[in-house]
């Protein structure tokens, strides 16, 4: 870090270009284990960093919150389902009474 202090201060704009550019698109790993910051951020393909990344991971996140949310939508779903089915029935039933008790009406009618 010392060497690169140095040089910033001593040498010219290419070379700080240079620099910048090396730690954000590195594809080495520094005494850190770390690449550039861009490759830790997107990721490589072919390279640890491919789900690693913390866009994968975030991707990742979200696939996992999407079929959690498409799971509880099903659920509610079939519950809307078996709710209507029944109110169906019931309706069918109070149907058939009205008609009886129409029958029966007419009757003395």
């Amino acid at each position: 870090q010392s060497q690169r202090t140095d040089r910033y201060n001593e040498q010219g704009l290419f070379l700080r270009i240079s620099d910048i550019i090396e730690d954000n698109i590195s594809t080495f790993r520094d005494k850190d284990g770390r690449k550039g910051f861009l490759l830790e951020k997107a990721g490589i393909q072919g390279d640890l960093t491919e789900f690693g990344s913390s866009l994968s991971l975030s991707i990742s996140d979200y696939d996992q919150r999407i079929a959690d949310m498409q799971a509880a939508l099903y659920k509610k779903e079939e519950s809307y389902y078996l709710q209507f089915s029944r109110l169906e029935t019931y309706i069918n039933q109070m149907n058939s009474q009205m008609n009886w008790l129409m029958s029966q009406l007419g009757a003395f009618g």
